[in-house]
């Protein structure tokens, strides 16, 4: 993320623990999360284990991954990839997994 991480974008538990931290007690930083954050890292670190962990499951459940994989259409990689997004930022952003009506810099 490059982007600082307001109040209002975060989940309650990432900013309570933000709060927490030195740059907000120290530094006055109570506007925003800067993105690479320690606390916020944490956080999409555990959504990559999640990632990882669902796809291994999906692949010790899948006798032919490849043919699955040819197999799926443009519908499937969109769904999978708004999955990922979900999962990676569960712990983080209160809007996630759905497509952006703007844009986001």
């Amino acid at each position: 993320m490059d982007i600082s991480l307001s109040k209002d974008d975060v989940v309650t538990r990432l900013w309570n623990a933000y709060k927490k931290s030195p740059e907000y007690k120290n530094k006055g930083m109570v506007e925003a999360i800067p993105p690479h954050h320690l606390c916020v890292e944490k956080q999409e670190k555990i959504g990559l284990r999640d990632i990882y962990n669902k796809f291994i499951t999906a692949l010790e459940n899948t006798s032919d991954a490849n043919l699955k994989l040819k197999e799926r259409t443009v519908g499937d990689w969109k769904a999978e990839w708004r999955n990922m997004h979900e999962l990676l930022f569960h712990h983080i952003l209160k809007e996630r997994g759905r497509w952006r009506s703007c844009d986001v810099r």
